[in-house]
């Protein structure tokens, strides 16, 4: 089956060409303009569920399919303001991003807007880099999100850490490249990168996400906005989402270039075997 995206969430080649650094520009370019539009859209302090959508299918292409909807509270986390997720046909192909929100009467107050960014943020990220939608449609395809890995996933890289020091944010780390090593160790290469590759676009995204509530938390705070106090706070800090990315990228680039070798010594054994194969023949 082909892993290639369907248009509703593919931007342009011409748009999402370029290095990592000029996408992550192009998007964050766009959530500022997203920030600007709507929140002089807010009446009274609220915004409807519907004047989001009007707001996002203005900013976005014709052919891009985001649905802004209803959230229904998660009564494990009841704190939740907002959640975005990939929804799928009956072919694993991914045809649109949702961007869920609790609301009161289909309405957000002005002070849950820096939630409602840092959902956007996650979605325009994944609009300009493609490889993560690839990605995630491959994974789910080959039915590679196992409980065993969201559970991973949950428990120890978005895991609120709060390190007090040094020592601890060694042990944090320590533990999650045994967890993960240990998760790993049984699978093929092939899949050993799909899931150091995705918990890695997951962080990067979370980084990016938590970015731009922060910054625009405190827009809005300086503006007299009653915002709550955890969107101010420094959450790539308290999460350690940098130091877990590091280590992730440093686990995937092991196992690429042990990988490599293999191959190397596979073809170098093969030449010889072909040398050896060749002497043979040419002697009396």
């Amino acid at each position: 089956m082909s892993n290639i995206t369907l248009p509703p969430v593919k931007l342009p080649y011409k748009t999402v060409k370029g290095s990592l650094q000029i996408r992550q520009d192009k998007s964050s370019q766009l959530v500022n303009k997203f920030y600007r539009e709507i929140k002089g859209r807010f009446k009274n302090g609220e915004i409807s569920l519907k004047e989001i959508q009007k707001c996002i299918d203005e900013l976005l292409p014709n052919n891009i399919n985001v649905i802004v909807k209803n959230l229904v509270q998660d009564v494990e986390d009841p704190d939740l303001l907002g959640y975005s997720a990939l929804n799928y046909n009956s072919s694993s192909k991914i045809n649109a991003i949702t961007l869920e929100l609790l609301t009161t009467e289909n309405k957000i107050r002005l002070r849950d807007l820096p939630s409602l960014i840092h959902e956007f943020t996650h979605i325009i990220d994944q609009l300009y880099n493609p490889k993560i939608l690839a990605r995630c449609q491959y994974m789910t395809e080959k039915d590679l999100y196992v409980k065993d890995y969201d559970n991973l996933y949950e428990s120890f890289i978005y895991n609120l850490e709060e390190p007090e020091c040094n020592k601890e944010k060694l042990f944090i780390l320590k533990r999650l490249e045994q967890v993960f090593k240990g998760f790993l160790k049984k699978l093929d290469p092939k899949d050993k990168i799909n899931y150091l590759q995705d918990s890695r676009y997951c962080t990067m995204l979370e980084i990016n996400g938590y970015h731009s509530q922060r910054k625009f938390a405190k827009q809005l705070a300086k503006q007299h906005v009653n915002i709550d106090e955890e969107d101010l706070l420094n959450e790539n800090k308290n999460y350690m989402f940098s130091e877990k990315l590091e280590l992730l990228n440093k686990l995937l680039k092991d196992i690429i270039n042990k990988e490599r070798a293999k191959q190397k010594a596979n073809i170098n054994r093969i030449e010889r075997k072909k040398l050896n194969n060749k002497n043979n023949a040419v002697q009396p």
